[in-house]
């Protein structure tokens, strides 16, 4: 039986070389990435990735590109139009970025670091804009149909990116105080959806006080139940609530 063809021979071995980098790059991490390894790895000579790759920064910059269009690709997948509310496809895009996120983390942390750099090749910037292009289309659907504040969408969208990237941050794999994120995501994609929705209670600096408070201490969920509580019925001005003065910041109790 004649061997395989090795893959550059057949025009494989880019796609190849990408494919081993990303493995040994979860596995390993980009410091003990190498082009002179993959190759061996893939058997083809030490010179052959030269033709693709003339050296490591070519390679984790094509990967920083292949990363940001798949993730384009799941956040679009959950983000489509159809049957769906906004609401929901948003939060569907938003578990999207979190699930390509913790699936792929030594790759997400390559793809932003990639961004940050000042000489950003084009391809790059094209996949990089094209990632963050679903969130502002469906705020500014929700702006069309006049429930989302005005506003420029990117802008508005830049909190929901910072607000699921701050989650991935902070989680250990995949929880935030014991809370999958799974769960997480679509209570936060609320909240956030609370503020920006054009019939809403405005947020006052008390309102501020217990979330950052509350959020430090217990976590979003608990947060969210003590703000709720805050602009009940009960809390209207001149009937303060049990443990809570009127007019003072101070933590309601705990349910």
């Amino acid at each position: 039986m004649k061997p395989s063809p090795r893959p550059y021979h057949h025009g494989h071995l880019r796609q190849a070389l990408l494919s081993a980098a990303e493995v040994a790059l979860e596995t390993r991490g980009v410091q003990h990435l190498s082009l002179r390894e993959l190759s061996r790895e893939l058997g083809v000579s030490h010179a052959s990735p030269q033709r693709h790759f003339a050296t490591k920064q070519d390679l984790i910059d094509a990967l920083a590109i292949m990363g940001f269009e798949r993730l384009s690709s799941v956040v679009a997948h959950g983000a489509k139009a159809g049957s769906q509310d906004f609401n929901q496809r948003l939060t569907k895009a938003a578990l999207a970025y979190v699930g390509f996120a913790l699936k792929h983390p030594a790759l997400f942390a390559l793809m932003f670091e990639a961004k940050r750099r000042p000489e950003m090749l084009p391809e790059l910037r094209t996949a990089v804009v094209a990632a963050f292009s679903h969130i502002p289309k469906i705020l500014r659907e929700g702006q069309e149909a006049g429930k989302i504040v005005a506003g420029d969408p990117d802008r508005l969208a830049l909190t929901i990116g910072a607000t699921l990237h701050g989650l991935v941050a902070v989680s250990i794999e995949g929880k935030v105080k014991g809370a999958a994120l799974k769960a997480i995501v679509p209570e936060t994609v609320q909240h956030l959806l609370n503020g920006l929705s054009t019939n809403k209670t405005a947020v006052t600096a008390g309102d501020a006080t217990i979330i950052c408070e509350t959020m430090h201490q217990k976590g979003p969920t608990v947060a969210a139940r003590r703000l709720t509580s805050r602009h009940s019925p009960s809390a209207s001005v001149g009937v303060p609530r049990v443990g809570h003065t009127a007019g003072s910041n101070q933590l309601p109790p705990e349910d």
